[in-house]
């Protein structure tokens, strides 16, 4: 009688089988004169790759096992740490991407390539989410990923890879420092779209820096704290609507407006060139004023 496999054979088949499963759509892309990075086939003729490991936009080359392909960057999110690559004749994507979320605690594999171009595969779990840190003038992001992969050579632009054969994440290190994030896969088919569609995360614009004050007694009719406008674009969408240097702005679309972030997480690609309502004090009296947002330039 033949004895039944141990469960550490068993786990270590499944993660053999998951990775070679995924292999197809994990390769590398190479710039002349810099180390490769693992990148993955997320679309038809689309490779994703991490920005931070691409130290140009041309002479970019894609390696799929003994093939070559000439790529150019169709887009940059600087935001998640990714570059969309455009490579002719590569073909439809084999990985087969998750819509659910993944669930705290989940066994997930984790695929990437090293330097030298072998397969790696890494048995890891969903820890939870996280946020990365805000970039300037970027858009609020949602929840990321959060992993117990150990950073290394390769990691950044592989995937996770869940018990059903779906990538739930695409992976970066570039965005919280000493540790390994996944970006899923909804958010990053959105990004993706987005680039493809126009090179760049369009972003809102209404032309004027902004802090977060408290206003003293004589000025609390309409609330305690605000945005005091401290510069303005001679000619963009909130000088074009009437503000000066010196208001204050209490509310967007009926938002209280109490840090920089508040404003700018209404300024999304979906509202340029629509309209925000902004309740603006200016010395004691209270104005209701409309700006139509711009985009902001590249």
């Amino acid at each position: 009688m033949t004895a039944a496999p141990s469960p550490l054979k068993v786990l270590a088949d499944a993660i053999r089988e998951t990775a070679h499963a995924a292999s197809a759509g994990i390769v590398q892309v190479r710039a002349r004169g810099a180390r490769p990075a693992t990148a993955a086939h997320i679309g038809d003729d689309l490779v994703v790759a991490p920005l931070h490991g691409l130290d140009r936009d041309e002479g970019l080359v894609v390696i799929r096992g003994d093939d070559a392909f000439d790529a150019t960057v169709a887009g940059r999110d600087d935001a998640l740490d990714l570059a969309l690559l455009r490579v002719a004749g590569f073909g439809a994507s084999p990985l087969s991407l998750a819509t659910e979320p993944a669930d705290a605690a989940q066994l997930v594999v984790g695929v990437a390539r090293s330097w030298q171009g072998d397969l790696m595969a890494r048995l890891a779990s969903v820890t939870g989410q996280t946020c990365p840190l805000r970039r300037w003038r970027a858009e609020p992001l949602p929840a990321l990923l959060r992993t117990d992969l150990a950073p290394g050579r390769g990691v950044s632009g592989g995937v996770l890879v869940d018990p059903d054969g779906r990538v739930q994440a695409w992976l970066t290190t570039g965005l919280s420092r000493g540790s390994v994030v996944g970006i899923p896969t909804t958010l990053l088919m959105d990004r993706l779209a987005r680039l493809a569609a126009h090179g760049r995360i369009r972003r809102g614009y209404v032309g004027m820096a902004v802090q977060p004050v408290a206003l003293p007694p004589a000025q609390q009719g309409h609330g305690t704290q605000g945005l005091l406008v401290s510069g303005m674009d001679a000619t963009g969408p909130a000088t074009t609507a009437g503000l000066f240097v010196g208001d204050v702005l209490l509310t967007a679309d009926g938002q209280p407006l109490t840090e920089p972030g508040a404003l700018q997480a209404l300024l999304a690609e979906s509202r340029i060139g629509a309209a925000l309502a902004v309740q603006v004090l200016r010395g004691t009296t209270l104005h209701d004023m409309t700006l139509t947002v711009g985009e902001r330039a590249r």
